[in-house]
Parts: C-alpha cells; sequence; structure tokens
C-alpha cells in the first residue's frame, strides 16, 4: 500500500446530484461575494429548506467544494439547460470535485458499458474499490458503513443523471449538440466518454 495522502474522499455522500440545490442558489452563482452568501444561507434558510442547520451546513460544504472545482462562467447556461442537462452538468461537477466518482465511473460503470455489459450494481462498484482499497491506505481504513454509502450514493448518483434505469445503464436522450459541445471547449471531452 501507498503512504502518500489520499486523492479519494467519501464527502460526496452528502447529496448526491444536489439539483433542487443547486436550482434554489442558482443566481447567485457568479456573485463576488458567493460563499458568504452560502455561509449565510447555513443559518437563515432562505433558499435551501432544508429542515436542519446542521444538515444545511453539510450541504453547503459539498456544494461550495463542487463550485469550486468549476468556473462560474459554466454555469452560464444552466436555468435555461432541461432538467436532463442540468443533472448531466451536476454529475460533471460531481466528478471535477470528486475523483473517486470519476474514477468509479470510469474503472467499473464504463469499463462495463465498454464489455456490452449494461446491468451495474453495487457489488460492481465494489470490486473497483476493493481494486482502490489495495493501494490506498486511506480508502482502506475507511469503516464499512461508510464503503457502504459510497457505494449507495455512486448508484444514486447515477440514477439521478439518468445514466441507470431499473439496475441497467442506459444513454442519455439529450439532443442538444451545444450542451455537449460546451464540454469540449471546457476541455472536458472525457465527460462524453463518462455519459
Amino acid at each position: 500500500m501507498t503512504t502518500s495522502k489520499s486523492k479519494y474522499r467519501a464527502s460526496f455522500t452528502a447529496g448526491a446530484l444536489l439539483l433542487s440545490e443547486f436550482r434554489s442558489i442558482a443566481h447567485l452563482i457568479g456573485c463576488e461575494d458567493l460563499v458568504d452568501q452560502l455561509n449565510k444561507e447555513v443559518q437563515e434558510n432562505s433558499y435551501l429548506r432544508l429542515k436542519t442547520e446542521l444538515a444545511r451546513a453539510r450541504v453547503v460544504t459539498e456544494m461550495k467544494r463542487r463550485l469550486k472545482f468549476t468556473p462560474s462562467e459554466y454555469w452560464n447556461g444552466f436555468s435555461s439547460w432541461n432538467e436532463q442537462e442540468q443533472k448531466l452538468f451536476l454529475f460533471y461537477l460531481i466528478m471535477n470535485a470528486h475523483p473517486l466518482v470519476k474514477d468509479l465511473q470510469f474503472e467499473a460503470v464504463v469499463q462495463r458499458w465498454k464489455m456490452l455489459i449494461t446491468d451495474i450494481s453495487k457489488q460492481d462498484l465494489q470490486l473497483r474499490l476493493q481494486e482502490i482499497e489495495s493501494w490506498d491506505d486511506e480508502v482502506s481504513s475507511w469503516s464499512d458503513s461508510t464503503k457502504t454509502k459510497v457505494l449507495t450514493q455512486m448508484i444514486r448518483i447515477l440514477t439521478e443523471a439518468g445514466l441507470l434505469q431499473k439496475g441497467r445503464l442506459t444513454k442519455p436522450l439529450i439532443y442538444n449538440d451545444d450542451f455537449w459541445k460546451q464540454f469540449i471547449q471546457w476541455d472536458a471531452a472525457w465527460f462524453l466518454e463518462a455519459c
């Protein structure tokens, strides 16, 4: 096993796509004081409408992490995109912010797709997670509960993104070429393969 600091985190288990949460604060993205506004939201609950301050703090922390990995100009079309496009964009955000999600997507999900195997389960993802554990001390040290949350949340992310339906992998039905072209413009052509 390696002793270097792991690039993998389980913090994405705070929420899957967070579609309604990002929709509720989309008008704030691009504001110079976005971080201050989000911190204020933890206290005031003006937009997120989450029951507890603890839940808001956890979700806001995750939202800030995802936003940090994506320039604000990427959000220009968010409000005009249809729901499926918004979901895929949020999937892109998760993969940008969380190397583990990107790894599971490419090394487990996409690999199965390439072998024409369209069903996927937590057990299939677990095989990849076990491979990572074999060389990553931090992932190896996670509790069984954390590992289960990671796998469950990955299945939920795929489902919410429209890439998994009833345990079967599907391709997104987005016919808007401009939506896909922007990922190429953002030097993120890899995302097209991920979907």
